[in-house]
């Protein structure tokens, strides 16, 4: 078909223009974006010979004559619920005021509840993508005994690929959505992995201080009732000062805690490892131990997720 035989033609749901030869527009047909079963309207016809043009072969947009506009419900009429306007056999939207008689709406109206139909979906497996990342940004570090900042790209990635799998809309908003997305589950890495890895490296290195764990053991002595009352009241003070009359006792007693702590077996020393740093933990807040464990990698990383998880959603889009 040559390039002048072709022709623009217009859906009158969603006001698509295509273009096509003039017969396309003689039937109703699937419009390639509204999904709508329209018959498009010819916009510019053919040209035959110098300044002519050949009128389509029936009328397109309103009906002319006796039949052109029946009465609503009349008998024997296939005509629109909404306007009235004659539609043609087996159509479904009327070409007058674009009434679907399939969903008892405006043509408009349906695509956009169907987008925003998969917007909510996209919506909810969103977050259990990125709820899922984030746990296996978590596990994984753990495991590792440190952050990756790949696997925290992952999270991004596929949040990102989540909402998109489940919505064909591009555009800002879904790019905002997605990114929105991704950041909750860095978040919820983030905690998690602070949660496991810093209470670990405390652990660690708790166990690897000496004195920190002859204090310990005093603590869990204490708690077991086994220290005299003079030291212990000594010992919950804050008297730096050791008073004469206990300091012969004190000696003696923390001589005895030494040798324990050498007999101590690795298993006992690991308890006491966590006994000391769950007390120390208990007066450092969550943000604090975020802020110990940031560094400038960890927002290069978290940029490049929130950004992948941005690009995907929006795609080349730029509509709302």
């Amino acid at each position: 078909m040559s390039a002048e035989d072709r022709v623009t033609l217009q859906c009158p749901a969603c006001n698509v223009k295509v273009k096509g030869k003039p017969a396309l527009a003689e039937k109703s047909r699937s419009c390639p974006k509204c999904k709508a079963t329209v018959q498009f309207e010819l916009v510019n016809p053919p040209a035959v010979g110098k300044g002519k043009a050949v009128a389509p072969s029936r009328p397109l947009s309103k009906p002319v004559g006796a039949q052109a506009r029946r009465k609503k419900g009349s008998p024997g009429s296939n005509s629109c619920a909404e306007c009235g306007s004659s539609m043609e056999k087996g159509a479904v939207v009327c070409i007058e005021c674009g009434h679907n008689t399939r969903y008892g709406m405006n043509a408009k109206t349906v695509h956009g509840a169907k987008k925003a139909g998969s917007l909510g979906v996209a919506l909810g497996v969103g977050v259990g993508a990125a709820f899922l990342g984030g746990i296996i940004w978590a596990v994984i570090a753990a495991f590792a005994g440190a952050e990756s900042g790949y696997v925290a790209w992952g999270v991004g990635v596929l949040t990102g690929f989540a909402v998109s799998l489940t919505t064909q809309e591009r555009s800002f908003r879904v790019g905002a959505m997605a990114a929105g997305l991704a950041v909750f589950g860095l978040l919820i890495g983030k905690v998690l992995t602070v949660n496991w890895v810093f209470e670990e490296e405390m652990r660690k290195e708790v166990y690897r201080d000496e004195s920190a764990m002859r204090g310990g053991l005093i603590l869990e002595k204490m708690q077991q009732g086994k220290v005299p009352e003079d030291l212990q009241a000594w010992y919950t003070s804050d008297d730096e000062e050791i008073p004469e009359a206990i300091q012969e006792d004190l000696v003696v007693f923390e001589a005895k805690i030494d040798e324990e702590l050498q007999d101590l077996a690795a298993s006992d020393k690991d308890r006491l490892a966590g006994l000391i740093s769950d007390t120390l933990l208990a007066d450092i807040s969550y943000a604090d131990r975020v802020k110990a464990t940031l560094s400038p990698f960890d927002v290069l990383w978290f940029l490049l997720a929130v950004g992948s998880a941005f690009k995907m959603g929006a795609g080349g889009g730029d509509g709302g």
